[in-house]
């Protein structure tokens, strides 16, 4: 599904005089951290991850399970001034649509924020969510040890993603050798690591005729595992990319 960019909301602080006069403290430090939600007191998130993130000239995104929205922040003294909001435009459940309009509301309320380091809380009129650092929360996984689930098919500059009843799999085992699982076929090889390169060989695999959408995503996942390629792990998230082709899946 495609993303498109609008206006979600632009909306100014409800009390604009006083953040035009408070004492602004702006932490520049903040520039690049990501943070996930651990808990909640006066609301019960809908969506299993609310993210939150900081990027620099004081931008700010956050999101759950459905659209994730951007803007403009401050920090006027303990409160956090939020504006220009704007998001994506995803069809979603009816109760993810109502956190993400929950979400722009608390966010924009101007609520209070603490940051000790690795945890960082805001509190509003009816509600306090407290965030912890992701890197501290949601650690890189391990390549070898784990059962990653292909849900994404890269080519070039292009994403795409398939409702299968079956996930194709990938895992590799600490003695070099690797198992694929396509939705129909099976197959194995062996692979080593060079820094940020997988070098994949001896690749075999079953022959097995299979239909709809399963041919083409095996045939992708097979030749995207192929000689060497580079490879990344962001939390729980694998990325395997060659030349043209690549994927990406998810820890189990």
């Amino acid at each position: 599904m495609f993303l498109f960019l609008s206006i979600f909301a632009c909306l100014e602080s409800k009390d604009d005089t006083a953040a035009d006069t408070a004492d602004t403290a702006s932490d520049d430090s903040l520039a690049g951290m990501d943070f996930v939600l651990q808990s909640a007191e006066g609301y019960t998130p809908v969506s299993e991850t609310i993210r939150i993130s900081f990027s620099e000239d004081h931008g700010f995104s956050f999101g759950g399970d459905c659209n994730s929205m951007s803007g403009e922040y401050e920090l006027a003294g303990d409160a956090f001034v939020l504006s220009s909001v704007y998001g994506t435009e995803i069809g979603c459940s009816t109760e993810l649509m109502e956190e993400d309009s929950w979400l722009v509301s608390f966010f924009t309320s101007s609520p209070v924020m603490d940051f000790d380091g690795e945890t960082m809380t805001f509190t509003g009129a009816d509600a306090t969510l407290i965030f912890s650092d992701t890197e501290i929360a949601i650690p890189d996984q391990s390549l070898t040890g784990n059962v990653w689930a292909i849900d994404s098919y890269i080519s070039g500059d292009m994403v795409e993603a398939y409702n299968l009843e079956v996930q194709p799999t990938i895992s590799f085992a600490d003695d070099g050798s690797v198992s694929v699982f396509g939705g129909c076929n099976g197959g194995s090889g062996s692979y080593s690591v060079d820094g940020s390169t997988i070098t994949f060989s001896d690749m075999m695999s079953t022959d097995m005729a299979c239909e709809g959408d399963i041919m083409s995503v095996e045939n992708h996942i097979f030749q995207t595992l192929y000689g060497e390629v580079d490879f990344s792990i962001d939390e729980n998230r694998l990325t395997i990319q060659g030349e043209e082709l690549g994927v990406s899946a998810v820890a189990e």
